[in-house]
């Protein structure tokens, strides 16, 4: 929970400077590192960190081909927006961008 309100005060503080900068080119420059994000192998095993998981789980749950899950944990391999979500948000959740419980 603490992350997300992290998110969002620096999300609101970027949304704030960008309404009071002079120069759009200016901003960007700047902000560069604020709105950097990690690749999606770096993503996805702070994600497993964060929840105390293994990539094994991961794989298994998103029904991924083992070999391919691997690739996409090690950063052989990239998925497209959509294989990113392709396995989707449990239901009743929103968003696949979040992590869910996962059956033990």
């Amino acid at each position: 929970m603490a992350e997300s309100n992290q998110t969002e005060d620096s999300t609101s503080a970027l949304l704030q400077r960008l309404f009071t900068t002079p120069d759009l080119e200016q901003f960007m420059a700047g902000n560069a590192a604020d709105m950097a994000l990690p690749s999606f192998h770096v993503y996805i095993t702070e994600i497993c960190q964060a929840t105390v998981r293994v990539s094994e789980q991961v794989i298994k749950h998103a029904a991924l081909e083992r070999t391919y899950g691997h690739q996409l944990f090690n950063g052989t391999r990239n998925p497209s927006k959509a294989r990113a979500c392709a396995s989707g948000p449990p239901p009743g959740h929103s968003s696949c961008w979040r992590p869910s419980p996962m059956p033990s």
